[in-house]
Parts: C-alpha cells; sequence; structure tokens
C-alpha cells in the first residue's frame, strides 16, 4: 500500500486519479476532511499509520468551470435557469485546504499528477481518461452564467479562486 490518501473532489479526474494509483487510499467524492481524519483517528485506519506520516493531496479546478460540469453530470444538460436553482441551493465546501501536503490543479493535470507519483514513490504515472462529460458544451463557460450566478460561485470556491488565482475569464486551457 502506497502511504497516501487522496480525497476526490467532484469533476476534478478523481476517477482517472484514483485508477493512476491503485494503492492509494481513495477517499470518494462526498467525502469531507472532518470524515477522512476521523477515520484515521479512529480504528478505521485502514492503513496503520498516522495521520501525519500520510501523503494528503486533492485535485481543484476553475469554480466557475468544475460548477457548471458538475450540473451537466448531475442533470445531463445546461439548462440556464436549472443551473442558477442548484447553484443557490448549494454551500461553500467544507474542506480545510491546509490539511493536504498537495493541491494539484485539474488544469494542469498531467504535470501535477506526475509531482504526486515522484512524491509517493510512483514515478511516471500512467493517467487513464475516466468517465469523459456525454454533454457537450461551449469551452467558454461564461455563456452559462449570469450576474448571480457568477457571483455565488465565487463564494463556492474563494478559496480555490485565492490560492490560483482563478478567474470567471479564465475559459481558455482545459485539461485535455
Amino acid at each position: 500500500m502506497i502511504r497516501a490518501v487522496f480525497v476526490h473532489v467532484q469533476k476534478t479526474a478523481g476517477c482517472s486519479i484514483s485508477a493512476t494509483f491503485p494503492g492509494i487510499v481513495y477517499y470518494g467524492k462526498h467525502a469531507r476532511i472532518e470524515r477522512v481524519r476521523k477515520n484515521y483517528l479512529s480504528d478505521r485506519n485502514v492503513t496503520g499509520l498516522p495521520w501525519a506520516e500520510l501523503f494528503k493531496f486533492i485535485f481543484v479546478r476553475n469554480p466557475w468551470d468544475r460548477w457548471l460540469e458538475l450540473y451537466a453530470h448531475q442533470f445531463g444538460n445546461y439548462n440556464p435557469s436549472g443551473f442558477a436553482r442548484y447553484i443557490a441551493r448549494q454551500s461553500v465546501p467544507e474542506w480545510d485546504f491546509d490539511e493536504f501536503d498537495f493541491v494539484g490543479q485539474f488544469e494542469n493535470l498531467a504535470r501535477d499528477v506526475a509531482s504526486v507519483g515522484d512524491a509517493i514513490g510512483s514515478p511516471d504515472p500512467v493517467l487513464p481518461h475516466r468517465h469523459p462529460m456525454q454533454v457537450q458544451r461551449s469551452a467558454d463557460w461564461r455563456t452559462y452564467y449570469d450576474a448571480a450566478t457568477r457571483d455565488a460561485v465565487a463564494e463556492l470556491g474563494a478559496w480555490e479562486i485565492d490560492r490560483f488565482g482563478y478567474t470567471f475569464d479564465d475559459c481558455a486551457q482545459r485539461a485535455a
């Protein structure tokens, strides 16, 4: 077993990443860091290693891109009024990103997956493409937003925006 924990944030290539490193401990799409840490402080610690000794990593994505993809994944379309209602029901994710040793970016997927591989002793990882989107949309996600949804997603993704400098107008780069 690799001494690593990966927490999957939805629509950040998590299924592909977990397939790349089959020996890691994987927490799925709805895991909260509090639950993950609690499992490691309890008898459910599957590695037998202390939390502090594990390499903990997570991947993020431009929030405006990620929330739109998450909506389309769940509902199979890009309906603007449905998207607005969906965003209005969301709450800020309960992540403490400081708990992680590495925060990778979806936009730099190959490079950041290679960095994780180096860190956990699995050099030259091969990243499969799992679960590609089935719904087609414009690469310019701005067309799906109005001022209210744009501002709401800015609140939902405030940490990622602050840390990585994501902007609403940053539509040019998408992971291949």
